[in-house]
């Protein structure tokens, strides 16, 4: 899971990581693509992560080069016309594709617009707690990466959005189980929009949970800015804590 509010910078950093994944490593992932259409925005992101010169301005050459390395890397699962997508219907798709086409990672970005059919007596939390093992056996069988992007409960979320505030896994909406099932968990959020002086304001990214610390690491706390379309860590641990909390 990756839990943050509206604008926090989720669907950006995991673009960014979805990007490194297949540079670095050649997995393909398929993502939804429920909030926005693939195109303009999402191609253009992803011209620039997949172009060697990730500048503002590119030539046609670089869009032809970037438009065949995002063909080889990426599927995108689109929301029926005039049709929910449920749960059953998004695993459905997922096994389908990995059957086909062949997958290394999933991203399911925002998990909270899927068509969730809560069953009669069930509770939402234990609704959610079936949907993500579901999702553990998909990862298990097709020896996937699954990520889920998750919005917070709307309640409350100016006062959980403070700066001494730090977002954990629990602040997702309707469960528990985002720190309890995930084998690695992130908190991305923005406590302000500017530092006053016209800057854009830092982006705070928790690692709040790795399951094995000796290949995910240690959880920490970072300092991210964002650089044209791509973050980089600018702080991280005690020091990132300490700007942070403050005097707290």
């Amino acid at each position: 899971p990756i839990i943050g509010p509206y604008a926090s910078g989720k669907s950006i950093l995991a673009r960014q990581l979805v990007a490194n994944f297949w540079k670095h490593h050649g997995w393909r992932t398929m993502l939804t693509v429920f909030e926005e259409k693939v195109k303009p925005r999402m191609r253009r992101d992803f011209r620039r992560h997949f172009c060697s010169h990730a500048h503002s301005f590119m030539t046609a050459e670089d869009d032809i080069k970037a438009d065949a390395e995002i063909e080889k890397a990426l599927m995108f699962l689109r929301r029926p016309r005039r049709e929910r997508m449920d749960a059953d219907r998004l695993f459905d798709r997922i096994e389908y594709a990995c059957r086909v086409y062949g997958l290394d990672v999933v991203m399911i970005d925002p998990v909270n617009e899927i068509d969730h059919q809560v069953g009669k007596g069930e509770s939402k939390t234990d609704y959610m707690g079936r949907f993500m093992m579901n999702l553990k056996t998909l990862a298990d069988d097709y020896n996937l990466i699954v990520m889920v992007l998750a919005h917070p409960p709307k309640d409350g979320t100016a006062m959980r959005n403070s700066k001494s505030k730090i977002y954990t896994l629990n602040d997702g909406a309707d469960t528990a189980h985002y720190g309890n099932k995930a084998d690695m968990g992130w908190c991305v959020w923005r406590p302000f929009r500017d530092l006053g002086d016209g800057s854009p304001a830092p982006t705070y990214l928790n690692t709040d949970k790795t399951k094995d610390h000796d290949t995910m690491g240690k959880p920490t706390l970072a300092t991210l800015r964002l650089d044209g379309c791509a973050f980089r860590v600018e702080k991280s641990g005690f020091e990132a804590y300490a700007e942070i909390a403050g005097d707290q």
